[in-house]
């Protein structure tokens, strides 16, 4: 929350902020800046005022809470994958110890391992991509349709604000109000299509059997698209011929109370008929007046509106656009995971079927030495699977 420095009740709409944030189930630090503060410390190197703009406790969150899951989010990734390469490693190595240990279950041990090399060579090649594109296909319309309802109701929301009020008083505060409600479908649309497209690896990966250790997928920025979004803005002043025109209707509605007025004269005695006639002339006039402001303020909502919906429509179509793209990369990123790692346990239940073959040909002496060697392997493989 900025600029602490011009509200002296600051304090309190943190209180009623917090409280808004709790009712909706949200967990998340609020913090109370100022920017204004900052400078000025910077300015006078004063710690003190430094203290005052809570830019300290900012660095401090964006250090431990931004950064610091960063790190933690690599440092998974990284022993997801140690998991993966270990988990292999020590297969084949327990194969080894068995074909040692029992020569005479190697056949059955690398038939085993065999099959295993054949069902990963199917899985690499086989219908999971169908099962795949078809999630893909599902998500892009999913993902689609999410953001169309957002930008519709963003619409139908927006003309209802402009028929509250006159757009040429509000315009400023409505415009605002138009950025923030664009952004917030962006990122709403944005997280649909990350929960949607873990999920879809989820499937993916325990259909077929291949582990999944999350997505590293380039994610489109919502700002970079709202920024070739062209601004909501629309001129409600006059031309000169809108000027003309109103200068016209102005005297067209004059005019009318002293045709009443003459029109009375001619009824009544000029005595008579002329108080009457200016009283009905003014009442007319002002009332017409009314109507001629009201169709203008009519006139200016309407001009708004479709303002609107040509920025919503903009908005719309590069936010889809990015989707569209991000999709496509999801796809190409998840078909070469799910292939890369069929193809990782392919080759390694092939090296597993052939270790198990040499290890059983060997003489007992050589058998004997290979057992303490895998031993030690193995003892290796548990610490790197601890770390």
């Amino acid at each position: 929350m900025t600029k602490i420095d011009l509200y002296a009740e600051w304090r309190r709409i943190v209180e009623i902020n917090q409280g808004h944030l709790a009712r909706a189930g949200l967990d998340v630090p609020i913090l109370a800046v100022s920017s204004f503060l900052r400078m000025h410390a910077h300015a006078k190197n004063s710690v003190t005022l430094n203290e005052e703009s809570a830019f300290p406790r900012l660095v401090d969150v964006l250090r431990r809470e931004v950064l610091g899951d960063a790190v933690a989010s690599r440092l998974a990734a990284a022993r997801d994958e140690l998991a993966f390469v270990v988990a292999q490693l020590r297969e084949r190595v327990q194969a080894e110890q068995a074909a040692a240990a029992a020569p005479a279950a190697a056949p059955q041990i690398a038939q085993r391992y065999v099959e295993k090399s054949r069902r990963s060579a199917q899985l690499g090649g086989g219908s999971w991509r169908t099962v795949l594109g078809d999630g893909i296909q599902d998500l892009t319309a999913d993902i689609d349709h999410d953001l169309r309802e957002r930008l519709r109701l963003m619409v139908r929301k927006g003309e209802e604000l402009l028929d509250e009020s006159d757009p040429r008083d509000t315009w400023r505060d409505f415009q605002a109000w138009a950025a923030r409600e664009a952004t917030a479908a962006a990122v709403d649309n944005l997280m649909l299509l990350v929960s949607r497209t873990e999920q879809l690896a989820r499937d993916v990966a325990e259909q077929f059997g291949i582990e999944y250790d999350g997505l590293d997928v380039d994610l489109p920025s919502p700002d970079l698209a709202l920024r070739k979004v062209d601004e909501l803005d629309v001129s409600f002043h006059k031309s000169g011929l809108q000027k003309f025109v109103g200068a016209f209707t102005a005297a067209r509605l004059s005019y009318g109370g002293f045709y009443i007025l003459g029109a009375m004269g001619a009824m009544f005695s000029v005595a008579v008929a002329a108080p009457l006639g200016l009283l009905a002339g003014m009442t007319l006039g002002r009332r017409l007046m009314r109507m001629e402001r009201e169709r203008q303020v009519q006139q200016r909502q309407a001009q708004a509106k479709s303002e609107l919906r040509r920025y919503v429509d903009d908005v719309g179509f590069h936010l889809s656009r990015d989707s569209r793209e991000a999709v496509r990369r999801t796809q190409r990123f998840l078909r070469d995971e799910f292939a890369a790692r069929a193809q990782e346990v392919e080759r390694s239940a092939a090296a597993t079927a052939a270790a198990v073959r040499e290890t059983a040909a060997l003489s007992p002496d050589e058998r004997h030495r290979r057992a303490a060697t895998l031993a030690e392997q193995g003892r290796r493989l548990e610490q790197l699977a601890a770390v």
